[in-house]
């Protein structure tokens, strides 16, 4: 189902000021995206824009060759020139319904983050490229520590990230906290489908290094 679009003035302006033919639709969280059409072998193929603190926006361009093959994306705080250019081969789901860009405050600080799905593919290993914006340096960090995780979401009521991931009949469920700019693993609940049990593990950690661990029925 298509999500609700909010209408920004920003998107409603890159439609007139664009020469090439520009088709409106969404990121995968709902923000406003243009599909660009051209015959340039390579050229901006699509543009996400999103609302970021302070009121500002973001705008994101994807660069590469038709249909979704992305060599760089470039990004701009309301309409400036780029302030950053990230350098990345990735192939995301670019169509008339979704652009497969995902804006999201996923270290809880207050920042919206940026995600690139990596493969148009829903299924693959490893669906999606994560980029944390760093407020001190102004720019966007690849987070590879995120891109391992399966399944990733977030948790705002308890600022932890939640994986879930399934081996044979066992399936696990595991919730990281941000510390010290990583990921820690710091509670794990590992489900037996063919017995119905169930155990949960707390790990503590000091100077980061897993301390002790604590194991009681679900």
């Amino acid at each position: 189902m298509r999500r609700f679009r909010q209408q920004t003035r920003g998107a409603g302006l890159a439609l007139l000021l664009f020469p090439l033919p520009a088709e409106a639709t969404v990121s995968l969280d709902g923000s406003n995206c243009l599909l660009f059409g051209g015959a340039r072998p390579e050229r901006e193929l699509a543009q996400c824009v999103t609302f970021i603190s302070g009121g500002h926006t973001l705008t994101v361009s994807l660069i590469g060759k038709a249909p979704n093959h992305v060599t760089r994306i470039t990004l701009s705080r309301d309409g400036a020139p780029p302030f950053q250019i990230l350098h990345t081969r990735v192939a995301p789901l670019i169509s008339r319904t979704d652009i497969g860009v995902l804006f999201k405050d996923w270290n809880f600080d207050g920042h919206r983050d940026l995600g690139i799905m990596r493969t148009s593919d829903p299924v693959a290993a490893e669906p999606m490229r994560f980029f944390i914006f760093d407020p001190d340096a102004g720019e966007f960090v690849r987070s590879r520590e995120l891109e391992e995780l399966t399944a990733p979401r977030t948790d705002a009521s308890s600022n932890r990230i939640i994986s879930t991931r399934r081996q044979g009949v066992r399936r696990f469920e595991d919730h990281y906290a941000w510390r010290a700019g990583s990921l820690t693993l710091i509670e794990r609940t590992e489900r037996d489908l063919s017995t119905k049990s169930c155990r949960k593990i707390t790990y503590a950690w000091h100077q980061n290094r897993q301390s002790e661990s604590t194991e009681r029925p679900c």
